[in-house]
């Protein structure tokens, strides 16, 4: 391909897919950590306890508790 403005969607898709394949262990790595520390920051584990929480009240009320 020789004009880049020709790229489809994807031609760009198989590209970034094969950047991500040639990253290096270290670099995968270091991009995990810095989305868990992203996800940590903006309080995701909060919410998914306040969701956890929500789905175990709904299937608590959801069940029979007579004896």
């Amino acid at each position: 391909m020789s004009d880049p403005l020709q790229c489809t969607f994807e031609d760009a898709r198989r590209n970034h897919l094969r950047d991500g394949i040639a990253l290096s262990t270290a670099a995968k790595v270091a991009f995990f950590e810095e989305m868990v520390e992203l996800a940590f920051r903006f309080g995701a584990r909060d919410r998914l306890a306040e969701r956890q929480s929500e789905i175990i009240a709904r299937s608590w009320d959801d069940e029979d508790h007579s004896i």
